[in-house]
């Protein structure tokens, strides 16, 4: 193992131990969480697919939490959602299983508006996901022989530039001992109504010279002073 991939691995677990310490004993002391959303959804993702359901919760003094269900996978998150200026940012621990492995790691997003052209608002963001698997999911066991992973390590990056409900992202994905996987694609939001928001998303993902399909359905209820 090269020496910077193990400094990259003991900052991932020392920011992973310190992102669910601190969210695990906020969650603990902070009273009053409150339902934000939930979201339906079917797609593909390079390593999985079928349909999802993600709910959130919030509380007035910007803590966050998520459930998230599929066939394959399931993982909680929780954090700290704040600003840096005109940055909205959220730091937050998670843990999760994927295919019968349980895995744990930290979670950043960042968004900036940066300018409106004709009236929509212009912004970029970045969304930060790295993850350490106790061991290997079904379909990446070899049986233990000849495995060139020295750690179990799977990491999601991207990178998005937002005009209003139109989305342009780039990503990165490195899970395991596959391949790393650029992901370049497209997205469309539209609100139903003042509760009800649709997406639809189409990435191109490189190694597999597939387009991923995604389409979701949001409902999020107005709060009063959430």
């Amino acid at each position: 193992m090269t020496r910077e991939r193990s400094y990259w691995l003991w900052c991932m677990v020392l920011a992973t131990t310190v992102a669910l310490t601190v969210t695990s004993s906020a969650t603990a002391q902070v009273k009053g969480f409150e339902f934000r959303s939930l979201t339906v959804s079917s797609g593909d993702d390079p390593i999985s697919s079928g349909i999802t359901g993600i709910v959130q919760f919030s509380t007035k003094r910007n803590f966050m939490a998520e459930v998230a269900v599929q066939h394959e996978q399931a993982w909680f998150l929780s954090g700290r959602e704040f600003k840096l200026g005109v940055v909205d940012a959220t730091l937050a621990g998670s843990i999760g299983h994927f295919q019968g492995s349980p895995w744990v790691g930290p979670f950043l997003t960042l968004s900036v508006p940066i300018t409106k052209v004709a009236g929509r608002q212009v912004s970029v963001s970045t969304m930060q996901w790295p993850g350490l698997f106790f061991w290997e999911p079904k379909n990446w066991d070899n049986g233990r022989k000849n495995n060139p992973e020295r750690f179990l390590i799977g990491y999601l990056g991207s990178f998005q530039i937002d005009v209003g409900p139109v989305g342009f992202t780039y990503g990165l994905l490195d899970f395991l001992d596959d391949k790393p996987n650029k992901l370049i694609g497209g997205s469309y939001t539209q609100k139903i109504n003042g509760d009800f928001v649709a997406i639809g998303k189409a990435t191109w993902s490189v190694n597999d010279e597939r387009w991923l399909l995604y389409v979701g359905v949001t409902w999020k209820p107005n709060h009063k002073g959430s």
